[in-house]
């Protein structure tokens, strides 16, 4: 992933997390964040939800709630309030599904369920935290994902005893390849969950399958 890329995704990310206290800031206290629709700040609003849907499009398991939330945006709750409705109620479905198919960010989704379970008091509160909840798990999914393209990117496998440091050094039978070696172990998350593995197979299989994973494209 290049600078510009993680640039425009945190941007967004960023700003889908910013943007309902935007519309507190700007158009004061409203019943939920649709209540916005009339107000001067609309157009924050439906930018900061086409922004958002056109990133989990860019998201692997979030294509369903990319879809609901251009519908939350197309049907407004001031036309078609009921259809609305519905729609925004599937999209925090859709999207505590994607959240939970991941199975790390534990005290993420806490969060998210805590902010699920404050809508039935304070629908906007509520939306606030789920939406910050959603925020904060794609912002380690694409740091995550930038620190091993950038340590892919930076990789250089050396032969020579010179490069590597001796000390890093030990005989380990490689539990991706199954060769006998002597150089430096590396951890082989996420194809294997035990043993070592070597540095050719760290390169070559396990970050790409740890980048294909965290399912952002490039």
């Amino acid at each position: 992933m290049n600078n510009y890329g993680y640039t425009w995704r945190i941007i967004i990310i960023i700003f889908s997390m910013l943007y309902p206290f935007l519309c507190l800031l700007l158009a004061g206290y409203s019943k939920s964040l649709s209540s916005y629709w009339s107000t001067p700040v609309e157009p924050i609003f439906i930018i900061a939800n086409l922004l958002v849907s056109y990133y989990f499009f860019e998201t692997k398991n979030w294509k369903i709630p990319a879809v609901l939330l251009m519908l939350v945006t197309a049907f407004n709750n001031i036309l078609y309030p009921d259809i609305h409705n519905v729609f925004a109620v599937c999209f925090f479905l859709a999207s505590f599904i994607s959240l939970f198919n991941s199975k790390r960010y534990i005290v993420i989704k806490l969060l998210y369920l805590i902010g699920a379970i404050i809508m039935t008091m304070d629908l906007l509160v509520g939306e606030i935290i789920c939406i910050i909840s959603i925020g904060l798990y794609h912002t380690f999914k694409l740091n995550k994902l930038n620190k091993l393209i950038a340590m892919k990117k930076s990789a250089v496998i050396s032969n020579t005893e010179d490069k590597i440091d001796s000390n890093k050094m030990e005989s380990f039978t490689c539990t991706i390849c199954n060769e006998s070696i002597f150089g430096i172990a590396n951890d082989p998350e996420p194809v294997k969950l035990e043993g070592k593995c070597c540095t050719s197979c760290l390169f070559k299989i396990i970050i790409p399958k740890a980048i294909k994973n965290i399912g952002i494209k490039r």
